[in-house]
């Protein structure tokens, strides 16, 4: 049994970790695992129902706004809260950056703000949009 079973320094609080401890390969504790709980789409409601396009939209707006700061949320408003390049709401779960419209960084003024998926911004500059 000690052949395979010790302490490990990433499962400190469990007594047993299954490892090699030649190798230093080890198992992750199923106990660590952080369970991500998901709330249920009610009844009918789900999102590729395209007659409840608008209600996810407000979904994601109202949803997506919390994890923007101030600044972020006012400039999102502004544009509608959609990507100018590809039109898609900008809280479809990837990665947004801030943008100038007319590239320089030294305007800040919230009208030469504009919030971009990064893929969107890559393109953009690689002049593929």
């Amino acid at each position: 049994m000690r052949k395979y079973f010790g302490r490990h320094y990433n499962c400190p609080n469990f007594g047993y970790t299954f490892m090699d401890k030649q190798s230093g390969a080890f198992m992750i504790h199923p106990a660590s695992i952080k369970i991500e709980r998901w709330t249920m789409v009610k009844h009918r409601h789900s999102p590729d129902d395209p007659s409840l396009d608008s209600y996810w939209q407000r979904w994601a707006r109202r949803t997506g706004e919390t994890a923007l700061t101030r600044s972020w949320q006012k400039v999102a408003r502004r544009q509608g809260h959609r990507c100018p390049t590809c039109r898609q709401s900008i809280y479809n779960g990837e990665t947004i950056r801030m943008s100038y419209r007319d590239g320089d960084k030294s305007n800040g003024s919230y009208r030469n703000l504009v919030l971009v998926h990064a893929e969107c911004r890559r393109a953009s500059h690689q002049g593929l949009a």
